[in-house]
């Protein structure tokens, strides 16, 4: 048998009170009707519903910065609490700290609060898993009353964990601060005359950018119902089946004992129990009398860890009479840790048990008829032994949920050409009308093409939980290379708080499949490259135009052309070569003017050398973005799109890194000066503007400009002249802007991010003002463990103008500063992760503001604030393709399919310099081009470049045929 020191079970060295584990706390909503509500009385300090206290105060110095924010958090955001159903008020902040620096929060009282009748503070709290410590400081009395200097009393916690945990921290963990006010007091901690409290950062100055959140501040009861004072209560039971046992003591522990729980002054009783557990097994307290819970927040015991990795579970059981049996609820925590530690398990964490309900159950944790509580050591298989003392409930409950409004869910989806429901509901009946503003927002999907764009408002009647908003989706008959999605928003709330979800994503399920054989359909802009001469853009034909294509849908982008002598080719180049040796020809669709004229199609086959295959000694300039449009004149549509929003389109709110910007396509936000450069400006928002954001109304509108899906690039050198902006006004730097010129991989739509790639070829931050970052992202280095290099330029990057460049080759990508070569990077250097940098990528360009690695805006940070791109260039491989052609009649008015078969074409007698003489390899297309006689003029349009698997005669259309 195991003695009173428990000395057999082989117990490591005591720990002090440790943060709560978050895989005890970070579980799946349960099923259960309560809905997640803040404590209303004293125990509740602060819950941010109702914005910050009275006495709020923040503090930084040295060159930190902090920026806290309310924030309204859905029930299924990243950032909801464990167990939460409504929305929920949290109190987030930002902050830099450099070395040497120091900032904080808090609350201070106007009187002081008796909280000696409670035994310790806790609080929610949202880490990163940064390693950063803080400190939790409470104001205990002061000597003269209301005045002089009050007592000071800290607690250090690490940040250790991602995510939400509850912190319970007995008041017998704080220790005096060695900061202290002149006069303060020095008789020890009374909690009697309390005065406020603080997050203090300063122990992780130098840590740099970070991010934290806080919520649900409140006092813990305490006063347990089994302390085993001195044996196991009334109405104990143990149970275990054949192929388990299990033995409970309970010994008494000295203060002076290497088990005494922390902060322990006499001789305690615990209760220890020695199991071996084969089938199943456990122990508990069953109630004669039901009790009521259901004004506390949770249930709480202390628990000495071994760090041996088994799972218990904690069940709870109610009923509506002592004579049924009881409705079962659990939930688990593991021991990962060494030593006592305060484990809370909010009731909202509970989940209905699954494998076992033996009476009748109403799928209900009411919590008002507890009938008892266990202990279940069933997942913990194998021997093991353990020691638990003062379990006890912990916090405060409202007795009525606020009236909560918001879409069911967050995501819906619907085909394409009907008309979509979203369901608006309620957390419970109202005895009065609720109100809401609805709106369609930003959106991957045209209006009026897609979608037709609602707004109003939104009645829920007295006694009824919901209504709905309808969407009407439109049909077309193309298939979408992107799923179209669309921003639907509630905003002011009338008689309600807002819900769960107050921001819902609306997909469009598409009812056509992808064309394996469709080379280009010119929809809303065009690939190819316009010679002297051409002009091309894309034309919007509705089904009623004289030119609607043949047997189209209610609108077709279609290619217009005009070409005047002389001219040269309309070429479309590939990023990587295709192969089209199982197809038999191509065929498009061709707007005849009856000219005459002979059109010459050109396929652009083998290289003489691919870029991959060159040095960038031997690369040239292939393309560029000058940028030399007059003032306010868009990016060209054809090489860039835009994104749009704050990330919800994306399913990634605050791009993934809690940026504070609304991207927009308005030329306000982006378009060229007139002087060579492509403006992005980042502006703050009117306050009454009707953009929402991950946080609320949005603060700051900026750009994002990608190449995605229009121009992809595979290797070669990428170059951009930017100047960055500085943050502040008159150019002086201030911190929380984000500048960037960057790639991602063109598979990321079927490769999610990491594995499809990230190249960053500039990132500066404006914290950072003399430092350049160039980095990969990949599976297993991405984030903060991405692969790069800061690089010290010596000076405000923001000052001047400067070239930020890649050279990328197969297994190795170069970053240039200026022409001063500053990272590279290989497949040795992320090994034995993967490398996944060799395939086709697409170009970005953005201003960021905030965000965790942009930093917390601060109070010298000005708007607008611009970012200049003199401009983007290319240089890859010279274009040595060989050229093969093919020729057509325009001998007919309107449209006709043209079908060219490979077998009709021959080498063109012009060939690009260093052309080999291969033969056509349909292996390796490397694009194609459209000629018209140099001595031409006129204008044409053509739709639907496509690959043909087998070739009829009668859908052929040559010159030689049609004769």
């Amino acid at each position: 048998m195991l003695s009173s020191r428990f000395a057999r079970v082989g117990l490591l060295l005591i720990c002090a009170l440790l943060l709560i584990n978050t895989s005890w706390l970070l579980r799946p909503p349960p099923a259960a009707a309560n809905q997640f509500a803040a404590p209303s009385d004293l125990p509740l300090l602060n819950d941010f519903e109702a914005g910050l206290p009275t006495g709020w105060f923040q503090y930084n110095g040295n060159g930190a910065g902090i920026t806290p924010a309310l924030q309204v958090v859905d029930a299924q955001a990243a950032l909801a609490l464990p167990g939460q159903l409504g929305a929920n008020t949290v109190l987030s902040a930002t902050f830099d700290l450099p070395s040497g620096s120091y900032a904080g929060f808090g609350d201070l009282y106007s009187q002081p609060q008796d909280w000696s009748a409670f035994s310790g503070l806790s609080f929610w709290f949202y880490g990163h898993a940064s390693g950063n410590a803080y400190e939790v400081e409470v104001f205990d009395n002061r000597l003269n009353g209301d005045s002089g200097a009050y007592e000071r009393f800290d607690y250090r916690f690490v940040d250790d964990t991602s995510g939400w945990q509850q912190l319970v921290i007995p008041f017998v963990l704080f220790g005096r601060s060695a900061y202290q006010d002149a006069g303060a007091p020095d008789d020890g901690f009374n909690g009697d005359a309390m005065w406020g409290w603080l997050i203090d950062l300063a122990p992780a100055n130098g840590s740099g950018a970070g991010a934290l959140a806080i919520d649900n501040l409140a006092l813990v009861n305490p006063t347990p119902f089994a302390d085993f004072e001195p044996a196991v209560p009334a109405g104990w039971f143990q149970y275990n089946g054949g192929a388990s046992s299990v033995t409970v003591q309970t010994p008494t522990i000295s203060p002076t004992d290497p088990l005494a729980l922390p902060g322990q002054i006499s001789a305690t009783t615990v209760l220890s129990a020695a199991f071996n557990v084969g089938d199943y097994a456990g122990f508990g307290n069953a109630y004669d009398a039901l009790q009521d819970w259901s004004t506390s927040e949770g249930i709480g015991f202390w628990f000495f860890g071994q760090n041996t990795g088994k799972v218990y579970r904690v069940e709870l059981q109610d009923t509506p009479d002592v004579s049924t049996e009881p409705e079962r609820w659990n939930t688990s925590f593991s021991d990962s840790f060494s030593g006592w530690r305060y484990v809370a398990l909010p009731f909202a964490t509970f989940q209905f048990r699954q494998d076992y309900q033996p009476g009748p159950n109403d799928h209900q944790l009411t919590l008002d008829q507890m009938k008892a509580w266990l202990f279940d050591l069933t997942l913990a298989t194998g021997p093991g032994a353990l020691l638990i003392d003062d379990v006890s409930l912990y916090g405060v409950r409202q007795a009525a949920p606020v009236v909560r409004a918001g879409f069911t869910q967050s995501d819906y989806s619907a085909p394409e050409g009907t008309l979509a429901t979203l369901t608006v509901s309620l957390n419970i009946t109202s005895t009065l009308p609720v109100t809401l503003t609805y709106a369609t927002a930003e959106a991957k999907a045209e209006p009026y093409r897609d979608y037709v764009p609602v707004s109003g408002t939104l009645v829920i009647a007295p006694g009824t939980l919901s209504s709905t908003i309808a969407v009407q989706l439109l049909d077309d008959t193309k298939f979408a290379p992107e799923q179209r999605r669309i921003v639907v928003n509630l905003t002011d709330p009338q008689g309600a708080v807002p819900g769960s979800f107050m921001r819902a994503l609306l997909a469009i399920d598409d009812d056509e499949s992808p064309d394996p054989l469709l080379i280009d359909d010119f929809t809303g802009f065009h690939p190819l490259s316009a010679s002297a001469g051409l002009s091309l853009t894309t034309t919007e034909l509705a089904a009623a135009s004289p030119m609607a294509l043949p047997g189209q849908g209610d609108y077709e982008h279609v290619l217009s052309i005009d070409y005047a002598q002389p001219s040269g080719p309309a070429t479309r180049r590939f990023a990587q070569a295709q192969d089209w040796s199982a197809a038999a020809g191509l065929s498009f669709w061709y707007y005849g003017s009856n000219s005459g004229q002979q059109v010459t199609l050109d396929l652009h086959s083998t290289m003489a050398a691919t870029t991959a295959a060159l040095t960038p000694t031997e690369w040239v300039p292939v393309w560029s973005d000058e940028f030399n449009a007059p003032a306010g004149t868009p990016p060209n549509p054809n090489t860039w799109g835009f994104d749009r929003g704050d990330g919800l389109l994306e399913y990634i709110p605050g791009w993934g890194n809690s940026e504070l910007e609304y991207y927009t396509s308005d030329p306000a936000n982006v378009a060229t000066d007139g002087q060579g450069n492509l403006v992005i400006r980042a502006r703050a928002t009117a306050p009454d503007t009707d953009l929402v954001c991950w946080y609320g109304p949005c603060a700051v509108t900026s750009a994002r400009l990608l190449s995605k899906n229009r121009f992809n690039i595979e290797y070669g050198k990428l170059e951009a002249r930017v100047k960055v902006p500085a943050g502040g006004a008159g150019g002086a730097n201030a911190p929380g802007l984000w500048p960037a010129f960057w790639m991602l991989g063109s598979n990321i739509g079927t490769t999610p991010w990491p594995q499809s790639g990230e190249i960053d070829i500039m990132e500066n931050v404006s914290r950072q003002p003399n430092l350049v970052y160039g980095t990969i992202h990949g599976p297993g280095y991405s984030g903060a463990a991405g692969f790069g290099n800061a690089f010290d330029v010596g000076a405000p990057v923001a000052d001047a103008y400067h070239t930020f460049s890649i050279e990328w080759q197969p297994n190795l990508i170069r970053w240039y500063f200026d022409g001063a070569l500053f990272h590279s990077a290989t497949p040795a250097d992320v090994a034995p992760n993967e490398w996944v940098y060799n395939h086709d990528f697409f170009m970005l360009l953005n201003l960021a503001a905030g965000g965790n690695f942009g930093g917390a805006l601060g109070p010298d940070t000005t708007f607008p604030q611009e970012m200049l791109v003199d401009y983007v260039r290319l240089y890859q491989a010279p274009d040595t393709a060989e050229r093969f052609s093919a020729s057509f009649s325009d001998d007919f008015s309107g449209w006709r399919k043209i079908t060219l078969p490979f077998s009709q074409f021959t080498r063109a007698d012009q060939q690009p310099v260093g052309a080999p003489n291969a033969g056509l390899d349909l292996t390796q297309v490397w694009g194609y081009d459209l000629q018209w006689p140099a001595a031409s003029s006129g204008s044409t349009a053509i739709d639907q470049v496509r690959l043909v698997a087998t070739i009829s005669q009668f859908s052929v259309y040559l010159p030689q045929l049609m004769r």
